[in-house]
């Protein structure tokens, strides 16, 4: 019996094997004696070529994950841009909504390829790998050292902050602990040596600090030494009379001085927004002074 919809009637359903929401490659689908035809429904879109997933707006992490989930063989890994987006670590725009999947093998070994596919080859001891929730990438801190090239050197310093931050509140962060150190993120940065924007990155290196809560933040402070200023201390903490314990996000302690990026979190409902308001003015009473952005 075929069922309708609005007069129309809809494609019959996959086998329960092929995962459309995650994607599912042409060729496994014809193995179970789906018809070249039913792939082409209006229920399916093509990522890469060989791969369906359900209609829908497809998103460059669909694009990614498709190609995760339906055709990347032994030995390779998502990286640059594609590894940094599963892992949530902050990317510029153009690099967050790119169309490209980024897949890096070890030498000798070849890369897939593609219309949509950028592919890269490394020798052993450039391939360090991690892995999220059965997700094979490149380790954040190659990631870091792949993209350098293609980072500002602000853009650089606010993904190398996101790795060595411990916040688990850090936005869209998928790891709640620090992913590197600065040890082992400087030690990267010398096995890259020579490397396309390997000057980035150690320049980032020298400018990243382990505290920050944001992007935003580390952009802030950034700004600030820019601007000809001494670097202002990281989440300071100190008790404000009436509200306890306080952390600051930048502060100069001994001008009294406290520097915060209220995010837009600060602003979602009045009572947020009443407690900030009579925090900051209880460590004015304090004797400090507020810079709020």
């Amino acid at each position: 019996m075929r069922v309708y919809l609005h007069g129309m009637p809809l494609p019959r359903p996959l086998p329960d094997d092929l995962t459309s929401d995650e994607g599912f490659s042409v060729s496994a689908a014809m193995a179970l004696n789906v018809p070249r035809k039913r792939l082409e429904a209006s229920d399916l879109v093509a990522t890469h070529h060989g791969i369906r997933v359900s209609a829908r707006s497809v998103a460059p992490r669909d694009l990614d994950l498709s190609l995760v989930r339906a055709r990347l063989g032994p030995g390779q890994v998502l990286a640059e841009a594609s590894g940094a987006r599963c892992w949530g670590l902050p990317l510029p725009w153009k690099l967050e909504v790119e169309m490209i999947t980024h897949v890096a093998v070890e030498q000798p070994a070849h890369p897939p390829t593609g219309k949509l596919i950028r592919g890269y080859r490394l020798d052993s001891k450039r391939f360090v790998l991690a892995g999220l929730l059965g997700i094979p990438t490149l380790a954040p801190a190659t990631l870091l050292a792949q993209l350098a090239a293609r980072l500002t050197l602000t853009q650089a310093v606010v993904f190398a902050d996101a790795l060595r931050t411990s916040f688990e509140h850090y936005p869209g962060r998928s790891q709640l602990v620090p992913m590197h150190t600065l040890e082992e993120l400087t030690m990267t940065a010398r096995q890259w040596k020579g490397r396309p924007g390997a000057t980035t990155l150690r320049s980032a290196l020298e400018l990243s600090r382990s505290g920050s809560e944001s992007p935003k933040e580390t952009q802030l402070r950034l700004l600030i030494i820019g601007a000809g200023f001494s670097e202002p201390v990281m989440q300071h903490s100190l008790s404000v009379p009436g509200h306890g314990k306080a952390r600051i996000d930048l502060a100069y302690v001994r001008e009294k001085i406290a520097i915060e990026f209220e995010g837009e979190g600060h602003f979602k409902g009045a009572a947020s927004a009443r407690r900030d308001l009579a925090r900051t003015e209880a460590l004015q009473r304090a004797g400090g002074r507020n810079a709020g952005q």
